[in-house]
């Protein structure tokens, strides 16, 4: 189970508790081992990073998810990608 604290919820005030798959346990069980061995991860506790070392924020995802739909060539020239 993953715990959302408070400070970080995106949820209102509360802190709360996704439900995850079995499947995306395990894959986050494998980066999280991995992860001990990437040098940058060393003094932070975020999840994930980008290539500059910092945590992602809704601007850094939005960019990423852009450039996702661009290469598999997915038009949002209409759409909102969010």
């Amino acid at each position: 189970m993953l715990r959302i604290a408070r400070e970080q919820s995106s949820k209102g005030n509360d802190a709360w508790a996704p439900v995850i798959s079995a499947r995306i346990a395990e894959l986050l069980e494998r980066w999280l081992a991995q992860r001990e061995a990437i040098e940058a991860y060393d003094s932070t506790d975020t999840l994930w990073i980008t290539t500059k070392g910092n945590p992602y924020t809704s601007r850094s995802l939005s960019y990423l998810m852009n450039q996702l739909c661009e290469i598999a060539g997915i038009d949002t020239a209409n759409r909102q990608v969010t």
